[in-house]
């Protein structure tokens, strides 16, 4: 998508500039619930960060050890592996530790006041009837920030819910000026290559609005000439972008662009895409004929749509792609065992 200059001056300062320890200190220095809340769920993440950075390192020192003690003509496959596996996992964890740290959570709460948006710890409850927030149970929204954005409300926060296990997702939720079809919007027709869905829906609902194979709409039966009101040339670029990044819905009146990564995190750079993102979305639908054609809809029109077929995805993608993974190792360090 061709980005034009953000409407909103986003200030960065705070990601950018160094932070105050003892402001950072003192922003969970508070012993309400929440924040102790928010504090616990930091921290713990940052423990297993640094538990793996440490088996990581270890695991890259036997390798370099390894390799070192081989003779000339040795095989090496298998320090390696070791090597560079094991110095991958302690860069990954190294940055991820500095991104989790409660210095990170109090430049959100810093980025937010600087740019008059409101921020909150922790909101304990789903607070949307989209798909992600009405699935599972013990929803809790971390670290919300909430403004206007391209003229519409507008919140991001990540979302931690119980669906078989603990799953955490960022989310971005911009309030519409009317309500429509419940709509699914994914650039994969693949249930086990879904973005951050609990159910997939049925082929039957899928609807044509010329996007070809950069995205796939899924409405109702009966709201197809709502979906292909909405989705003009316009929209369906600024859609075919965001649907490599986000998996879409809209849920009565309320638009969700949902992710697998925290949508609230310490990166300016992320913050930046993230709202130059709702801004080109939220011109595209300022200026789409849908409103008009739903204004002129019977008070009974969205009440007598049925639901979509739906089909529940009980694989986690991202798990059986370690379990992929960690079989291939398994197998090479196997057979390099075998042949040393």
């Amino acid at each position: 998508m061709n980005r034009p200059s953000s409407l909103r001056a986003i200030d960065l300062r705070a990601f950018d500039e160094p932070v105050d320890r003892r402001a950072a200190r003192a922003f969970f220095d508070s012993d309400d619930p929440a924040v102790v809340q928010v504090e616990d769920q930091v921290m713990a993440r940052h423990r297993r960060l640094r538990v793996l950075a440490i088996v990581s390192f270890a695991v890259c020192l036997i390798g370099i050890v390894l390799w070192s003690s081989l003779p000339e003509d040795g095989d090496d496959r298998l320090a390696f592996t070791l090597t560079f596996g094991g110095l991958l996992g302690a860069v990954t964890s190294f940055v991820e530790l500095r991104r989790s740290s409660a210095p990170r959570a109090y430049q959100v709460a810093r980025f937010a006041s600087d740019n008059g948006f409101a921020f909150s710890y922790l909101q304990d409850s789903a607070g949307y009837e989209g798909m992600r927030f009405v699935n599972g149970e013990h929803h809790q929204r971390w670290l919300t920030v909430n403004g206007r954005v391209g003229g519409k409300p507008v919140e991001f926060g990540n979302l931690t819910f119980a669906l078989n296990r603990t799953r955490r997702l960022g989310y971005i939720a911009m309030r519409l000026p009317a309500h429509l079809p419940t709509m699914l919007i994914t650039a994969r027709s693949n249930p086990l290559l879904t973005l951050a869905l609990p159910e997939y829906p049925a082929r039957e609902n899928l609807v044509d609005v010329g996007a070809g194979r950069r995205f796939r709409v899924y409405a109702s039966a009966g709201a197809e000439h709502v979906v292909r009101a909405l989705c003009t040339p316009e929209a369906v670029t600024v859609l075919a972008a965001l649907a490599k990044r986000y998996t879409i819905e809209i849920a009565g009146d309320v638009l969700f662009l949902y992710r697998r990564g925290d949508a609230v995190t310490a990166r300016g750079r992320r913050w930046k895409e993230q709202i130059e993102d709702v801004e080109a979305l939220a011109r595209v639908l300022d200026s789409s004929q849908v409103w008009p054609i739903m204004r002129a809809q019977s008070s009974r029109f969205l009440r007598s749509l049925p639901a979509m077929r739906q089909h529940f995805v009980t694989r986690s993608p991202i798990a059986m792609a370690l379990i992929i993974v960690a079989v291939v190792v398994l197998v090479a360090v196997a057979f390099a065992l075998l042949v040393v």
